[in-house]
């Protein structure tokens, strides 16, 4: 289900008021103040907590930081109110990272002081969170607990705008859990709540979020309807609203072969979509550009549309994948808890039976037993961790291995339509024959801890010789092995280098208008084994643009540390990674445990 959250994320600031006034006059008057504010106390921290709030939707790497800066003032000073909120801050900040496992307990440590407090709007205002935050990594039935909370200290405290903002979320979790009426019953009440206020712009979410839920349960006719009365509300104050109103609206009337209507709809979705920075709504926007292209046969646009539409959602799915690792880090600690429980059940059991033996037995017996408790509880805990960051970076690493650059793919798929436009039949069935042998080996391997040097090489070389292809000739390479090396018998993780090879070609020699090489080297060293790419393109720094604009190539380098770094601890190894920066291009050296078949 697209655009699924439309209101859901509402914090409350320190300071609401502040929120009249445009954004970054907001912002630079915070951080004024905030320049030759000297004294260390109550006043700074309130102002680094307020600027936090506001520049988290753009920076939030400088979000945490102002946070973690009035939680440490806020602690020094031991002011319990500007701790708790510095806790709630912090929490955001880590949301907005996508890191929920930190933002929930964040959260949670804000809740635990506010005790202290008793302030109940504060408390609210939490449990919104924390239903966010349980919403997005689908633990479905805590998010509605905590929507729950959030609506019932709402209307204890008649903040109509907190019981607007309760009944919508508690809808939309509805809405997931495919609970279409009660979904629909939720947002019409909070609908009239709104209308009621005159909460103008919380009545064209309200309409949108309608829409969405009555297109997802069939009902057209009044999803329709809703989504022309949120565009029409939201204008351009709420554009993203309003474009996901107006792609609704195109995805109905494209359906009902409206196309020309469709496009415009669409089209205007896109461009408020890019001016909000919104990479949902983006994404949305370009697949129903891409089906309308279709539907007209705009082969050529319907294709640009699609790898798009794509290459957002690739890019949003790190999000998604995240979401799931912090599921299994959630069960994890969960599953380790009640172990440690049962061990502590069984421990005050032996106590207890031994007790009748008398005081000496007692005493002996309570030294044996709780030193094997603690070796037990040792034991599990250790195995349990090893294991959980063992799935943890086999799960990163399938991600990283079923996804191929779309770039790649529809660049190839682009190479064979052009060899047979051309009538070169023979070059474009040899292309195609090795382009589907390399996609079949990459979901072959996806599925596999190890694959032997000889099948990574393999990989490698069908890969670099259909980019080469597909570059006309501007990228040449060369393998090297170790001549001592059982290529068949040494294993590595599929696709190590990919990620690597992948940005050399990219953002090295893609770049050269006279291309470039590509040197990779594999060898044996001690009890490691060493992997090497060195490439003579235009370098780091020539294509930082690039490659601040390409997310896939960063994520793969991050998931090769991680994967290094749990290889490390769990086979106490030395392995490592390293890019070195030449005169020309860049080198990267790849340090892993050696893995022999047999």
């Amino acid at each position: 289900m697209n655009s699924r959250k439309t209101v859901l994320l509402i914090i409350f600031g320190v300071c609401i008021s502040l929120r009249a006034a445009p954004q970054s006059d907001v912002v630079d008057s915070l951080k004024a103040a905030l320049a030759v504010y000297e004294k260390q106390d109550s006043g700074k921290v309130t102002l680094l907590i307020n600027l936090s709030n506001y520049v988290v939707w753009e920076d939030t790497q400088e979000a945490l930081k102002l946070a973690n800066d009035a939680l440490d003032l806020a602690k020094r000073i031991r002011w319990i109110k500007g701790e708790a909120y510095a806790y709630r801050q912090v929490g955001l900040a880590h949301y907005r990272e996508a890191n929920f496992l930190e933002a929930m307990e964040m959260s949670q440590k804000a809740l635990k002081v506010n005790r202290e407090l008793g302030d109940r709007a504060f408390e609210a205002s939490v449990y919104n969170n924390l239903g966010n935050i349980n919403s997005d990594i689908k633990q479905y039935q805590k998010a509605q607990e905590a929507y729950e909370n959030y609506l019932m200290l709402s209307r204890e405290l008649n903040q109509k705008d907190g019981e607007v903002i309760g009944l919508v979320n508690r809808g939309l979790v509805y809405r997931e859990l495919e609970q279409y009426q009660k979904a629909i019953n939720d947002l019409q009440l909070s609908l009239d709540i709104a209308r009621q206020e005159e909460f103008v712009y919380f009545e064209a979410v309200i309409l949108n979020n309608l829409g969405l839920t009555c297109r997802d349960a069939g009902q057209v006719d009044e999803a329709s309807n809703y989504f022309r009365m949120s565009a029409s509300l939201a204008g351009s104050e709420n554009a993203m609203t309003r474009s996901s109103s107006l792609n609704g609206l195109a995805g109905i009337f494209t359906k009902q072969n409206k196309l020309d209507s469709a496009m415009l709809l669409a089209s205007a979705a896109l461009d408020l979509a890019r001016k909000t920075g919104s990479l949902e709504q983006e994404r949305d926007a370009w697949e129903t550009l891409s089906v309308i292209y279709d539907s007209i046969k705009n082969e050529t646009q319907a294709l640009h549309a699609f790898r798009r539409f794509i290459m957002l959602r690739d890019s949003i799915l790190g999000l998604e994948n995240k979401s799931e690792l912090t599921r299994k880090n959630m069960q994890f600690q969960m599953d380790l808890k009640q172990a440690v429980s049962l061990a502590e059940i069984q421990r005050q059991t032996l106590y207890r039976n031994i007790a009748i033996s008398g005081f000496l037995a007692l005493v002996l017996a309570s030294v044996l037993g709780y030193w094997l408790y603690k070796r037990r509880r040792d034991a599990l805990q250790s195995g349990k961790e090893a294991e959980f960051q063992r799935n943890v970076a086999e799960t990163e690493l399938k991600l990283l291995r079923s996804q191929l650059n779309p770039h790649f793919i529809f660049n190839s798929l682009n190479s064979i339509s052009d060899y047979i436009e051309k009538n070169s039949s023979d070059t474009a069935i040899h292309y195609l024959t090795k382009f589907s042998k390399l996609m079949r080996m990459t979901l072959t391997n996806s599925e596999k801890e190890y694959v032997s040097v000889k099948e990574d090489i393999e990989w490698m070389e069908l890969y670099l010789e259909l980019e080469a292809n597909r570059l006309k000739e501007k990228l040449s390479y060369r393998i090297i092995l170790d001549n001592a090396m059982d290529v068949a018998n040494t294993l590595v993780p599929p696709m190590t280098l990919q990620p690597f090879v992948e940005n050399s070609i990219w953002h090295g020699i893609s770049p050269k208008s006279e291309g470039g090489h590509i040197t990779i080297t594999i060898a044996i060293e001690d009890d490691h084994l060493l992997y090497s790419v060195e490439d003579d393109g235009v370098g780091r720094k020539a294509a930082a643009l690039n490659l601040a604009s390409n997310s896939e190539g960063s994520y793969g380098i991050k998931i090769t540390e991680n994967r290094i770094h749990i290889m490390n601890k769990v086979k106490g190894s030395k392995g490592k990674l390293r890019l070195t920066d030449k005169e020309e291009g860049l080198r990267v050296d790849l340090k892993l445990p050696l893995e022999l078949l047999y």
